[in-house]
């Protein structure tokens, strides 16, 4: 699908219009703004991916039709935040059950902390991490098996090689309701951006001070 991005004053307009992505919700600085010849929307990147089936280079399709659009771009976000959170080692523990990220992220200086390692994987083979980041780091690693072994059994049982490929053999609706189109990764500059008055991540962790102080 050939879409236009807005930029400049247009796109500020469209998003300060919308307010939020227009599947999820989800508030940011980077919500893109976009049409093409039928359609129209403000969205994050997660979910443009899946309005548009995105098959640029670095895209993935995952069989998923137990998880919505909505969930899935959510889920994809967390997995990244926690990821980031453990690595600069400022989970401290968290266990998520409140709904609201820890308190130390209401405060900008989480949001520009210094990685202590590149990846998971590197965090769990340093014999000097903490009892407590350890075990940060593996609750996000556990969290990420999920998604790793959907997309292997992606791989195996369907394999397109893109979305389009997908969507021209199965048709829009059985693709839509049965696959999640997955970008390449978030860059750590767009997860720091999450600490921006107005994102849904910086609300989160302020609802987890709120609540530590009461």
């Amino acid at each position: 699908m050939n879409i236009r991005t807005f930029t400049g004053a247009e796109r500020d307009r469209r998003v300060a219009r919308a307010g939020c992505c227009n599947r999820c919700g989800f508030q940011e600085e980077n919500l893109v703004a976009w049409a093409c010849a039928v359609r129209e929307g403000v969205h994050c990147e997660e979910c443009l991916a899946n309005e548009v089936a995105d098959s640029s280079e670095g895209t993935r399709i995952v069989y998923l039709p137990e998880m919505s659009v909505e969930a899935f771009s959510s889920y994809v976000r967390v997995l990244a935040w926690a990821s980031f959170a453990a690595r600069a080692e400022l989970m401290h523990g968290h266990d998520f059950a409140s709904g609201a990220l820890p308190a130390a992220f209401s405060h900008p200086s989480s949001w520009t902390a210094k990685l202590r390692w590149k990846t998971i994987s590197e965090g769990l083979e340093d014999i000097s991490a903490s009892t407590v980041s350890r075990g940060d780091l593996q609750k996000v690693a556990e969290a990420s098996s999920f998604l790793v072994g959907r997309i292997e059994h992606t791989s195996r049982r369907y394999p397109y090689k893109s979305a389009d490929e997908a969507v021209s053999a199965l048709g829009d609706e059985s693709f839509a309701r049965s696959f999640r189109v997955l970008k390449q990764g978030i860059p750590v500059k767009r997860i720091r951006s999450w600490g921006a008055p107005g994102s849904t991540f910086f609300m989160l962790a302020n609802r987890g001070a709120g609540s530590r102080s009461v």
